[in-house]
């Protein structure tokens, strides 16, 4: 496997994770809490942890729903344990990859991978359609109407659903149970991306390694 060229990179420090406790009581959408759930992940000495995890706790507990929109592809309702369970597998495969010398997780936890093509090296990821790839899956910004529109005709076109799976994940692996990709999954996203771009001039694809996909205005 070639590697792709990075940065020399030396250290990085602990990104500092501030939590608004004030919004644990709040409900979001999916497309929300991923984010909030974020907040509680933060970089120590390389590698991914949760912080506060009580609070972790009563978050997710508050948001069941949509925590479970977000990371479990099956119908069933899991319990807040289940999807803690859920967030600290993600976060072991990352540091496992950290171990292997696979990936490298920077401050603002963007991981890089590094023993493949990256998406930079591969001149799929540019200012009009930047991919991040994080512990819970991958982040496209879209920024022009035109990179959006291409990438929703791609996925809408696809008949290789492996194909396409790897191109969503940027190549890594669905989580364990994922969902099925099919063509109205892809033509559904397609929409999605399509008309969230009529409304705004940019916007974010999130899509979790269960290829559960939410849209909406990124704001830089």
């Amino acid at each position: 496997m070639i590697s792709a060229l990075l940065p020399n990179v030396v250290t990085v420090q602990a990104a500092t994770t501030e939590v608004n406790t004030s919004t644990i009581l709040e409900e979001f959408s999916e497309s929300d809490i991923i984010e909030e759930i974020d907040s509680f992940i933060t970089v120590d000495s390389g590698k991914l942890s949760i912080t506060n995890e009580p609070l972790l706790e009563e978050l997710i507990n508050n948001n069941l729903e949509a925590a479970n929109a977000a990371f479990n592809p099956d119908s069933a309702l899991e319990s807040t344990n289940d999807i803690i369970v859920s967030i600290k597998d993600q976060l072991h495969t990352v540091n496992e990859g950290i171990d292997n010398n696979e990936l490298f997780v920077q401050a603002d936890k963007e991981i890089v991978e590094l023993n493949q093509f990256s998406t930079m090296a591969n001149g799929y990821s540019d200012w009009a359609h930047e991919i991040r790839r994080h512990w819970w899956g991958v982040k496209r910004i879209f920024r022009s109407k035109a990179a959006a529109s291409s990438f929703a005709y791609e996925m809408s076109t696809s008949g290789n659903m492996v194909g396409a799976t790897s191109v969503l994940l940027v190549g890594a692996p669905p989580a364990a149970g994922a969902v099925i990709l099919s063509g109205i999954y892809l033509n559904q996203m397609a929409s999605s991306i399509n008309h969230k771009m009529n409304l705004y001039s940019k916007i974010y694809l999130n899509v979790t390694y269960a290829l559960i996909f939410a849209t909406g205005e990124h704001k830089d």
